[in-house]
């Protein structure tokens, strides 16, 4: 069993990094739309770091932050102990296909996951949740996915549907 010594206080910091992230992105979207439009996935993830880089100076994050390369997962550490997996739609609505149900490409140590969204339209939006709050379903594609809503109803996890709690091994 993983028994955590981090605090709510330091979830609360976390969440006010990514709020922060979001603005940063915000700001820049607000001045070249066109630019987040033609985004590929790889190209928003080197975005969201950026942000999270910013928005972590003179804070308990600055120089923790790791963007990860390649097919892993979460796509970027925070202190060794949180994670950003992001994710985009160019369509107008807020879910996606997400990760292998089986997590065999996860970053041991990680135990608090985000799902930092962007929605790459005009206007482009962007939110953040905890990864576990918006898993609404699976899906086969080559492997078990689980599949994303960022408006999921709070009861309506695909956990809840089973009877079961979200952790990570």
């Amino acid at each position: 069993m993983i028994i955590s010594k981090r605090t709510e206080a330091e979830g609360a910091a976390f969440e006010s990094l990514l709020n922060s992230g979001i603005n940063v992105i915000q700001s820049e979207a607000a001045k070249s739309s066109k630019r987040f439009r033609g985004q590929s996935s790889s190209d928003f993830e080197k975005e969201v770091y950026s942000s999270l880089l910013i928005s972590a100076k003179n804070t308990e994050f600055e120089g923790t932050i790791q963007l990860v390369t390649g097919h892993r997962f979460p796509d970027i550490v925070v202190k060794q102990y949180y994670g950003v997996e992001v994710k985009i739609t160019k369509q107008d609505h807020w879910r996606s296909t997400g990760n292998s149900v089986l997590e065999t490409t996860r970053i041991e140590g990680v135990e608090k996951i985000y799902l930092f969204f962007g929605k790459l339209i005009t206007p482009p939006q962007f939110k953040f949740r905890k990864y576990e709050e918006c898993l609404y379903n699976i899906a086969v594609t080559h492997s078990p996915r689980y599949l994303i809503d960022m408006e999921l109803n709070e009861g309506n996890t695909i956990f809840d549907k089973m009877g079961q709690v979200f952790f990570l091994l």
